[in-house]
């Protein structure tokens, strides 16, 4: 058995899958195991950044101003 949860959703997924023998790929298990940030209200970039952080922080044990500082960096390099 595979790390996956035997959620439902999951289930019905590997139904389909086995059923139309549809072949993933890499991208179906990028998307499969990517983690999804539901933000409910609107925000600017810097709260991105903030719940980015958040997240970052938790799931690479790192504080929380180096994940900042980092999402920072990556938007000065992108207006270069």
């Amino acid at each position: 058995m595979n790390s996956r949860q035997k959620t439902l959703p999951n289930e019905l997924r590997e139904i389909l899958i086995s059923r139309d023998e549809i072949i993933e790929d890499r991208f179906d298990e990028i998307i499969r195991n990517a983690e999804i940030i539901d933000i409910e209200e609107e925000t600017d970039m810097n709260g991105l950044f903030n719940i980015l952080s958040d997240q970052f922080s938790l799931r690479l044990g790192i504080e929380k101003h180096i994940s900042m500082s980092f999402l920072k960096s990556v938007k000065k390099i992108q207006q270069l």
